[in-house]
């Protein structure tokens, strides 16, 4: 932009050159005022960032932490339904043991038809218990692993987001860092 003084005796006009002066002196007054304002915003929006970005950490921890609780869970239940499969074998034996058991006794029972008939009947009533209760332990463990399965799909969830929210707030920190250099770079 060129600038033009009007002509006086021994150079130019000193009135023209006193405003011209004067008008630049307050426009960069104006535009120190105005980029002071707009970091002390930037600087604001970075510490507030920066609390955010910690609190997300916090989260992470905390969630991390509550992993590791559920991995312990799902340990226990692994541990759980070894016993139950222990457990489940030795009422298969008790089953077979009380088949056999029913076999002899139905063998024998030309010899004693009334005793063998009871004590018949008295094996099926535990076989039947016993199958009533495979049935309650296994919807237990159904339950039970539904459940984990759920708490391992939410806690999966909230990982996600956290992550996802760390990246935009180290990405905005950035951005804002690069705001700040230039506005600084201007002023110097």
């Amino acid at each position: 932009m060129a600038i033009e003084f009007r002509n006086a005796f021994l150079g130019f006009n000193k009135d023209d050159v006193l405003n011209y002066v004067h008008k630049k002196d307050s426009d960069l007054k104006q535009m120190s005022v105005e980029l002071g304002a707009k970091i002390s915003a930037l600087e604001e929006k970075l510490d507030s960032l920066q609390k955010e970005h910690e609190f997300t950490l916090k989260t992470v921890a905390a969630l991390s932490m509550e992993n590791d609780g559920l991995k312990a869970i799902a340990k226990e239940y692994e541990e759980k339904s070894a016993e139950l499969e222990l457990l489940s074998t030795s009422i298969g034996k008790l089953y077979l043991m009380s088949k056999s058991t029913a076999k002899t006794m139905v063998d024998n029972a030309e010899e004693n038809s009334e005793l063998a008939s009871k004590q018949t009947m008295l094996h099926i009533e535990n076989i039947s218990d016993t199958q009533d209760s495979l049935k309650e332990i296994a919807q237990s463990i159904l339950a039970a692993s539904q459940s984990f399965v759920e708490k391992l799909d939410t806690l999966n969830g909230s990982l996600e987001a956290a992550k996802a929210k760390v990246r935009e707030n180290n990405e905005e920190a950035i951005h804002i860092s690069e705001e700040f250099a230039e506005l600084y770079s201007k002023l110097g």
